[in-house]
């Protein structure tokens, strides 16, 4: 369902010879649905500790002191399950398989949705690879 709405003008002086004066026209506006993001069941720190209670820094980028972000793209399907996973932005040493790894078996994320209906979404997981 679109709603749409018109864009008017009023003017107190003579709005006829005022339009025909103006280089543009009415428009009209379709705005889509409401629109909801996909999200974590529980939020993002359940999201945070999921990840952090299942993460293993891999021996090798350990070895080399290897610490940045590794950015996974999960596609959220209809039914709020992981349905692909890519690497967007990797480390090496074996940064990347752990962050796949850890999201493994991820359980459901509530999906993305326009108006009542579920959609398939991106989401943007950056995982932080961090010595201490």
């Amino acid at each position: 369902m679109r709603i749409l709405i018109s864009l008017g003008f009023a003017f107190a002086l003579h709005a006829s010879s005022l339009f025909a004066q103006m280089p543009f026209e009415l428009v009209h506006i379709a705005i889509e649905e409401a629109y909801s993001a996909p999200s974590y069941s529980g939020g993002s720190d359940a999201l945070a500790t999921y990840i952090h209670d299942r993460l293993q820094y891999p021996e090798l980028a350990v070895d080399y002191s290897i610490e940045g972000t590794v950015v996974l793209r999960l596609t959220i399907d209809k039914a709020g399950q992981i349905a692909n996973t890519e690497v967007v932005q990797s480390l090496g040493f074996g940064c990347e398989e752990a962050a796949k790894n850890a999201i493994d078996g991820m359980p459901g994320w509530q999906a993305a949705r326009r108006g009542n209906r579920a959609e398939e979404s991106i989401v943007l997981l950056p995982i932080r690879f961090r010595l201490r």
